[in-house]
Order: structure tokens, then sequence, then C-alpha cells
């Protein structure tokens, strides 16, 4: 019966999930298409010429894990935003609290695993056809590439399975602490949150000095090597979220403060906007950053190695000199 009434939930609300569920199978797709490459370690090894690449594509799932993470956590959150009011509705018509958090749980476990899924499927797609088409523009010959990798695909289905499980149990308590008709309003409140400022100038000052670390982390990366990589990617992380999360706020509120500025035009109503949308968007602001730079990054190496290809040919390969009728100075300059 709950299952029915889940099932009838997701149909009713098909057009609000949709965009829930496209951004949830994105992800799945993603993580899968690089599981693919970082657990198959005969290929890593077999087309790498850089012996520190496992540690590299180690410390590359670990980040993406935590990418994904935050992304699951806020499609959690506006998931329940969605069916607070519904919920309120079933407990004011008599049913009980342990039915609700039993419904809560089988809606969010149904939809992340229908999302894993059909993520997955589609990931093994994209790996084969850009990974082929990747290979033929490059006329290369690759050893041990696999679309379909075993190992990264039970690697994806337990990673977010176990991570719905642990947003259904957090949604279930969420919810059952909520008083219902706090639920019922629950999207007619204003959602502020007020931070100390001793607890702001704290995070101002970590977001600049992490940042500050990460980036010199990585810049330094010829003496520190691999030391660099965890570094960076554990000051550069925190130092963004403590960024959005501070900084922009502080710098809203100097803004709002400053009349001759916030008084021109819809200044005024953009500010507020800002400072009342900001906190809900701190951790997917902060995501979309870090996916911004590890593009920047990427396309910054990709350059990198087409500007050096010739050198690494030359210390890579090796290669013959024939000589066809040699003069004598020709034969002197050999011989030296």
């Amino acid at each position: 019966m709950l299952t029915k009434l889940a099932m009838s939930g997701l149909k009713n609300r098909f057009r609000d999930y949709a965009v829930l569920f496209s951004g949830l199978v994105i992800a799945s797709a993603i993580f899968y298409m690089f599981m693919a490459l970082a657990t198959n370690q005969d290929f890593v090894k077999a087309n790498s010429t850089v012996a520190a690449a496992p540690f590299v594509f180690g410390f590359g799932a670990v980040l993406l894990a935590i990418i994904t993470l935050v992304y699951i956590i806020y499609a959690n959150t506006f998931l329940m935003s969605m069916r607070q009011r519904d919920y309120a509705m079933f407990i004011m018509l008599g049913a009980k609290s342990s039915k609700i958090g039993q419904l809560i749980f089988i809606e969010t476990v149904l939809v992340g695993s229908l999302a894993t899924v059909v993520g997955t499927v589609f990931g093994v797609g994209l790996t084969a056809i850009t990974g082929r088409l990747l290979i033929n523009q490059l006329h290369a010959t690759v050893k041990h590439f696999s679309a379909f990798w075993l190992p990264a695909l039970l690697i994806t289905f337990i990673f977010f399975i176990i991570l719905f499980v642990i947003a259904a149990v957090m949604n279930q308590s969420r919810l059952l602490k909520t008083p219902v008709l706090q639920l019922l309003h629950a999207d007619q409140t204003p959602n502020r949150t007020r931070q100390k400022k001793p607890m702001l100038i704290a995070q101002i000052v970590s977001a600049i000095v992490l940042l500050g670390i990460g980036y010199w982390s990585m810049k330094a990366i010829v003496q520190l090597q691999l030391l660099s990589i965890p570094i960076a990617l554990v000051t550069i992380v925190l130092g963004t979220y403590f960024l959005f999360n501070s900084v922009f706020v502080w710098l809203i509120s100097l803004l709002k403060r400053n009349r001759n500025f916030a008084g021109k035009g819809i200044r005024t109503f953009t500010l507020a906007q800002l400072s009342f949308r900001i906190r809900d968007y701190t951790k997917i602001l902060s995501v979309v950053s870090i996916l911004f730079a590890l593009a920047l990054g990427a396309i910054t190496v990709g350059i990198g190695f087409r500007n050096q290809i010739s050198l690494f040919a030359s210390y890579g390969s090796q290669y013959d000199v024939v000589l066809h009728s040699p003069s004598a100075a020709t034969q002197q300059k050999l011989s030296n």
C-alpha cells in the first residue's frame, strides 16, 4: 500500500521530479564514467607514462564523491520541500507518523535507485561512445579499455544506494520532528539564518587562508610533488564553501548599507533577493564553482600536453638513422 502511494505521489508530481531525476541520472552517469577509468588499474598502468596516475585518479575519485554528495544533499532538500505539504495533509487525515516515515523512506530510495540504474546504463553508453571517439581522433592504441567495467558498476550502485538510504533517514527524522502547521506553511516561511559576527569573520579569514594555501600548493607542485594534490583537495573545497557562506554574504550586506549604491533603480530589491537566497544555494554554488575550476584545469592540462607533443615524442620514442653513401665529413661527425 505504501509503495502504491509513493508511486502515485511520483506520478502526480512527475514534472517537478523530472528536473531532479535528470540531474541524478547525469550525476550517476558521470560517476560511473570516471570510475570505469579509475578502477581499471590495467588500463591506467598500460596507457599512462606517469607513475603517479593511480594516485591522481584516487584523489579525483574522492573529489567527485564530495561533489556528488553535495548535489544529492541539495536534491534531497529540494525533494522534501515539494512534499512537505502533502505529508502534513496525510498526518492531519489520521496517518501515523511511523507510516509517513516509511513513505518518505520508500519515495527517496525509489527515486534514487531508478536514477542510479538509468544513469549507470547511460554512463556505459557514454563511456563507449566518447572513449572510442577520443581514441579515433588521437589515432592512439589503447590497451585494456572497457566501457562496461563491473567493479565500477558495483561501486556506483553501492555508493549511490548508501547515500540515498542516509538521505531517507535524514528526511524521516527531520519531518517527524517538525510540527504539522510548520509543514503546511513551509513554502510560505522565509528561511533566514543569521550568523554571529565572530563566526562570520572567522569564516572570511578561513576562506582567504585556505584558498591561498590551496592555490599555492598547486603552484609549488614541483617542490611538494604528490603532496600538493591532497593539500589542494582539502583547502580549496573548504575555502570555496566558506567563500560563498561568508565573504559573499558580507559583501552583499555592505552593499545594502551603502544607500548611494543600493538606492538606485531596483538594486535594493536585487540585493535583498541575493541575501535571501545565497544561504540556501551556498553548497550548490560551491559545487558549480569547483566544476568550473576542474573544467579550466582540464583544458589547461590538455593544451599543455598538446604543446609538448614533440618533446614527449623525442623522450619517449626510439628512432634510427640510415646514411646513404656518406661522405668522409659525415663519417667524421658520426664517429664524434
